[in-house]
């Protein structure tokens, strides 16, 4: 798995960089895509790769667009998309939970293995083991999504002698192309955890027998070591 952008990346190569990591999650997808009998647990690992493409590129066509409004919130979102990918993971039986899900089951309804309702809050506190950093994005993002004092704090921009303009429009104003550093960063971090989840899933709990093989015997039979960023 490639590496997250470091703090002093260039907007231009971070956006690049979040360019190959939608390919990477498509190229896995991809590579699972052969003749055979289609399980919901595949349905459910294409779904995920398909709605993190579509919220990344979004993001990306928006930071383009200067527009943070509607950014932000897709960044949000597809930190969910990783919570909802290793909620299979957590769950009791995956393959029932895809069913469920398939059929509409709400997944902050349904329990994980260890007995406990997989809210927001308890994906988060569980993947924050591993990646301390998701329970600040959480908390930040969330504030985008509905209206906060985010959105009031965005209709000023404000100079360095305390004066203040009233920003009223669809695009950022004042705001230079490196304002967009530390989302992107984010976004880009989320797409490596979903292109990692994405062949551990297809690997482990889409075979038609439905054993589920250990992790690190998954992986050494890969001849490749899952990074720290893994759940």
């Amino acid at each position: 798995m490639d590496r997250p952008i470091p703090e002093d990346a260039h907007i231009k190569d971070a956006v690049a960089a979040t360019v190959a990591s939608e390919e990477a999650i498509k190229k896995v997808c991809f590579e699972h895509l052969q003749p055979g009998p289609f399980q919901f647990t595949d349905i459910f690992g294409l779904a995920i790769g398909k709605r993190a493409l579509g919220l990344s590129s979004g993001y990306r066509l928006m930071v383009e667009q200067a527009n943070s409004i509607c950014a932000l919130p897709l960044v949000r979102m597809q930190l969910d998309t990783v919570l909802r990918l290793y909620a299979g993971f957590f769950a009791p039986d995956h393959r029932e939970f895809c069913k469920h899900v398939f059929g509409g089951a709400q997944i902050n309804r349904m329990k994980s293995f260890d007995g406990v309702k997989m809210t927001d809050r308890f994906l988060v506190e569980k993947i924050s083991l591993r990646n301390p950093w998701m329970s600040t994005v959480y908390n930040e993002t969330s504030g985008y999504v509905h209206f906060s004092g985010k959105h009031m704090l965005s209709l000023f921009n404000v100079d360095g002698n305390s004066n203040f303009q009233v920003v009223i429009g669809d695009r950022d104003f004042g705001k230079d192309a490196q304002y967009y550093i530390e989302p992107t960063r984010c976004i880009h971090h989320l797409n490596l955890l979903i292109e990692f989840g994405l062949r551990d899933w297809f690997g482990r709990m889409c075979r038609l027998d439905g054993r589920v093989p250990d992790a690190d015997e998954f992986w050494r039979s890969q001849n490749d070591t899952p990074s720290g960023d893994a759940a």
